[in-house]
């Protein structure tokens, strides 16, 4: 039995990526730029939890969320 890759391209890359796709929880099938985006889509899903009740470092957290995610990305894109 061969696993398939589901396959997308990274969102920073093509921004259109991160919403042609539901999925919140990464699984094994995913490549590292799939994985990444299903991380942010979550991010943004607890971005905007913050943001409903007025947290005062919502903007913070995205950004670092945003910060970590580019960095996995490039530290993790080869072994995938």
């Amino acid at each position: 039995m061969t696993c398939i890759r589901i396959s997308e391209k990274y969102w920073l890359f093509n921004p259109i990526d991160l919403f042609s796709n539901y999925k919140l929880y990464p699984n094994q099938r995913m490549g590292i730029a799939a994985k990444c985006n299903t991380i942010l889509r979550l991010c943004i899903l607890a971005y905007l939890f913050l943001l409903l009740f007025n947290y005062k470092y919502a903007g913070h957290f995205m950004l670092a969320c945003m910060v970590f995610n580019v960095v996995f990305y490039y530290l993790y894109k080869d072994y995938y």
